[in-house]
């Protein structure tokens, strides 16, 4: 909500003019909005990994692996 007013803000007439057929403020605006929204799409990532990998590991205890027989024929 804050970027919407400080964007919101910027004088018109200083950024004048068009590129790929898109004015400079509505580039401007778009670049504002994505660089003040960057940490919160990086903190949420990081809050899915960690439920992710919390959720994988269900099971508590100490973190070892099952004991499983071997697949090497022995000499008896």
């Amino acid at each position: 909500m804050v970027v919407s007013y400080a964007i919101l803000a910027v004088d018109l007439e200083a950024i004048t003019g068009t590129a790929f057929g898109l004015s400079y403020i509505l580039l401007f605006a778009g670049a504002a909005y994505s660089l003040a929204l960057t940490p919160f799409v990086v903190l949420t990532a990081y809050v899915l990994r960690v439920a992710t990998v919390a959720r994988n590991t269900v099971s508590s205890g100490p973190f070892i692996l099952a004991h499983e027989e071997a697949d090497v024929e022995t000499k008896e």
